[in-house]
């Protein structure tokens, strides 16, 4: 526990900042180190060899953390020879074999970090193969809430290779896993019953089955919306509450319903303010604050409410340029900065007699992406 909070969760705050990675590679390497030697000792009492398991398969997720996916795999490998001991003990024998097919899903997380589709497949599978029969023998809820987390992950790799219909089934077979969790419920769970339903409300919006998506964000947003009620500054429900709240305008922006395309984004725009108050100093809120209110700019825009959109553009414009001057080294900021001036301009050819304003705005966007592309960024050249 201690290795987590001191190191392990230190790393995973400086993921947030840019120019950290030498530092966060540094804190993961120590954590490592320190389950390392707990993967080392030995014993004969099942317990601890269960412990000495689940330290290997930490050591794991730690180093593919760090990148080194063939190294993770090693540990991963480890840790499914020790899982695949014969225990007396029925209770036990049911951990060490859920933690086995857990590993699988570990190692296909490896392979989809490679692009290895069908080695990342294959994987996949087996976790839940072998997770489906062990819950079938248990009441325990471990085994399901691996067999949920496996079904989640496959699904994630259907759809990156645009196998909508299967990634569908997936979604739904681990939203499906989680309920029958039952009252074994808690707020981790919910968070990621949640973003599943994200997940599988894009996936029926991207194949135009709008109401459908809708129906799976709202679902979203309602599991969600009790867990900020009970923790109001927690960055993860609040992130997951505001980016469900982005996934239902970009339903209503599809189906030119602008009304509800407002009022979703305001909603996300709220939450990530309290998000950004809660943690003011963390570059990933402000960009997406900035984000939500250049969609929202533009919406209005769109709908000819050009005056109005222009101090919303005019707030997005002001976080960006801070990002881009705190960390000139982050291409993705200056390509923020970039959409929100084009969109800005445009506002401003619109809503000012002034041209002169709105050209030199447009000019700004234009010499970004120019300046983008040129240091090899295919994706700014449209």
């Amino acid at each position: 526990d201690a290795i987590d909070t001191w190191l392990v969760q230190s790393s995973d705050a400086l993921g947030f900042f840019p120019g950290t990675q030498s530092v966060r590679k540094r804190l993961l390497q120590l954590a490592t180190a320190e389950y390392e030697k707990l993967a080392l000792r030995d014993s004969r009492d099942p317990e601890l060899e269960l412990e000495r398991g689940r330290a290997l398969v930490k050591v794991g997720d730690l180093t593919q953390m760090l990148g080194d996916y063939e190294a993770a795999r090693t540990h991963y490998d480890a840790a499914l020879e020790l899982f695949k001991a014969k225990v007396g003990d029925e209770d036990l024998s049911m951990r060490f074999r859920s933690e086995h097919g857990n590993v699988h899903t570990r190692i296909g997380l490896t392979y989809a970090g490679q692009e290895k589709t069908e080695e990342a497949e294959r994987e996949f599978d087996r976790a839940i193969a072998e997770l489906t029969t062990v819950q079938g023998e248990t009441d325990d809820p471990l085994p399901r809430r691996f067999l949920a987390v496996a079904y989640v992950n496959a699904g994630e790799l259907s759809s990156r290779q645009e196998n909508v219909d299967e990634a569908i089934q997936r979604f739904q077979e681990g939203l499906r896993q989680y309920g029958l969790l039952g009252n074994d419920s808690d707020a981790k769970r919910e968070l990621n019953v949640a973003r599943t339903r994200e997940l599988l409300g894009r996936l029926y919006s991207r194949v135009g089955k709008y109401e459908q998506g809708l129906n799976h964000f709202n679902d979203a947003v309602k599991g969600l919306s009790p867990l900020v009620e009970a923790e109001p500054d927690h960055p993860d429900y609040l992130d997951a509450l505001a980016s469900a709240h982005v996934s239902k305008a970009s339903n209503f922006r599809v189906r030119g319903l602008e009304t509800q395309q407002f009022d979703a984004l305001e909603s996300s725009i709220g939450h990530y303010r309290t998000l950004r108050q809660a943690m003011p100093n963390v570059p990933q809120y402000k960009e997406n604050l900035a984000i939500t209110l250049t969609d929202l700019g533009l919406a209005m825009h769109e709908a000819g409410l050009s005056r109005a959109a222009k101090p919303v553009l005019t707030e997005s414009e002001s976080l960006l340029s801070e990002l881009v001057a705190w960390y000139p080294q982050v291409p993705r900021f200056r390509g923020d900065l970039a959409a929100c001036h084009d969109a800005l301009g445009q506002v401003l050819l619109d809503s000012s007699d002034d041209s002169a304003d709105a050209s030199g705005v447009l000019a700004r966007s234009l010499a970004a992406y120019q300046e983008l592309s040129q240091d090899g960024r295919p994706d700014y050249f449209e």
